[in-house]
């Protein structure tokens, strides 16, 4: 049965919260002792985050957009699935390069968010 006071629930999600501590210790002890392997974990993670960011882009471009707008957001998602499928096979070389990729993907946005903006300017509200 579900805890309905307020001191049980207090109680289970403090238990809860020194479960969270104890493994965020473990994990942070772990990646002390294997930094390369702490480093692949993250481009993993990080991967993985690209990819669905760029699914995001990808399903939002084709409801919220028509046009030419649809266009380059199309293509802002493709390059965050790129990037993050780079990242998610290449986990070693991805630790090397990612400062460097995201960098690349941030400019590239960017440009092409400026680049929209800019045939779009005329429009209200575009600014």
């Amino acid at each position: 049965m579900a805890a309905t006071t307020p001191a049980a629930l207090i109680k289970q999600a403090s238990k809860w919260g020194i479960v969270w501590g104890v493994l965020l210790i473990l994990l942070g002890m772990l990646a002390i002792a294997e930094p390369l392997l702490a480093a692949i974990a993250l481009a993993t993670f990080i991967a993985w985050l690209l990819i669905f960011v760029g699914v995001v882009h990808v399903v939002v471009a084709f409801q919220a957009h028509s046009g030419t707008s649809l266009g380059w957001k199309l293509l802002v998602g493709l390059a965050y699935l790129f990037i993050g499928g780079y990242l998610l096979l290449r986990p070693i070389v991805g630790v090397a390069t990612l400062t460097l990729m995201l960098a690349f993907l941030f400019m590239f946005e960017g440009v092409l968010d400026f680049m929209l903006w800019w045939k779009l300017r005329r429009t209200d509200g575009a600014f």
